[in-house]
């Protein structure tokens, strides 16, 4: 008899909450939603209509006012998604990575679950942006509980560090760029190698090429695939997200957005097995005069059970590499689907190297921060 291994919960399949944060540069609120539309039969949501019920908001760390980098994921293994929060500031200060009880928010109540320190005890340097980026990902299968994925902030040696849920181990430890560079690494997850465990994509931030890599997360010494993500000339960075996006269910995709200094401009980048990713599809999400940069994130938050959304939130100008210099970034929450057709034609499955549209789901889906703008929105779904 032969065994057969098997993936516990396939990527596109929606968690059973529709939880998203969001948190915004010049400030340490993170305002937590409970996405809410129509209801079917069963009282129960069927869709997302750009309406939310916030449920409570948290200040992670006070007196920082760098914003907050946020993401959810099922970190306590009870099917429901967490919250887990890093500094977007900490010049001088150690990273301090905090987990919230996702269960608990659903009832407007804040539960810390788990603490911990990454990038190893070290603090910014003096007068940089420091903080760190994160995302969560199923990198050891076999287990419902996710791990943490923490990327080095502005200022400090690229790193990418791989915690357990319960913060307590250091599981992966890399640098995804030349130690030279400082402009931060941004970091997603998803299922691109087809080993049934979820991968580690880098996105280099500003300062350097619009580089984004993708490494096995068994084994981060092998690069699945790397891509710039925008002109090579362009250095102001590239924030990332990942998931499934076009409904074809082979290998997860991938969703880079320009940092500030660029437009507006998001890709989908796609890939068939054995084959490298391409951009399959792609947009200028708002104003194309706009300089601020965007952010993305990709959720099932309408439950669709074949494809995810892609939210994007607009970002915020940097002066000498601070946040932020305006209040001029309109946070608003928009979401995007890829579109299956192709000069009208539809795109039958299993065809991949075609070229796909996205479309705008619905215009200002939300705004999130009506009692003050700050800079940009970061988006955690």
């Amino acid at each position: 008899m032969r065994l057969r291994l098997e993936r516990l919960e396939d990527r596109a399949t929606p968690s059973s909450t529709r939880l998203f944060a969001l948190s915004q540069d010049g400030n340490s609120i993170v305002a937590v939603y409970e996405a809410t539309g129509p209801q079917g039969p069963s009282g129960n949501p069927t869709s997302f209509d750009g309406t939310a019920r916030l449920l409570t908001t948290i200040n992670p760390y006070p007196g920082q006012t760098g914003g907050v980098r946020v993401a959810l994921g099922d970190v306590t293994g009870d099917n429901i998604e967490d919250l887990v929060t890093v500094p977007g500031s900490a010049a001088g200060q150690v990273i301090n990575v905090k987990v919230y009880d996702g269960a608990s928010l659903l009832a407007s109540q804040t539960k810390l679950v788990t603490e911990f320190v990454a990038m190893n005890g070290i603090g910014g340097q003096n007068g940089t942006v420091g903080g760190a980026y994160v995302a969560v990902g199923q990198i050891e299968p076999g287990s419902f509980a996710k791990e943490i994925i923490i990327g080095s902030g502005y200022g400090r040696s690229p790193l990418v560090q791989v915690f357990s849920p319960n913060g307590n181990a250091l599981i992966r430890e890399f640098a995804p760029y030349a130690t030279s560079f400082g402009g931060g690494v941004r970091v997603a997850s998803t299922e691109c190698s087809g080993d049934l465990a979820d991968d580690i994509i880098t996105a280099a931030g500003p300062g350097g090429g619009p580089h984004v890599r993708i490494f096995n997360g068994q084994n981060p010494a092998f690069i699945v695939d790397e891509f710039f993500a925008f002109d090579f000339r362009f250095t102001g960075g590239v924030y990332v997200a990942a998931g499934e996006l076009d409904g074809v269910n082979n290998r997860g995709d991938i969703a880079t957005g320009a940092g500030e200094g660029g437009g507006p401009h998001v890709k989908v980048w796609c890939a068939a097995p054995q084959q490298r990713y391409f951009p399959k599809s792609e947009a200028f999400v708002s104003d194309p005069n706009n300089r601020s940069g965007v952010r993305v994130g990709v959720a099932n938050l309408d439950l669709n059970q074949n494809r995810q959304s892609l939210y994007t939130g607009e970002g915020s100008e940097w002066v000498l590499n601070r946040f932020p210099v305006s209040n001029n970034s309109e946070p608003r929450l928009r979401a995007y689907r890829m579109d299956a057709f192709v000069g009208g034609v539809p795109v039958q499955p299993g065809t991949f190297n075609a070229t796909s549209v996205m479309s705008l789901e619905r215009i200002n889906l939300l705004d999130p921060f009506p009692f003050g703008r700050a800079g940009g929105l970061f988006i955690g779904v």
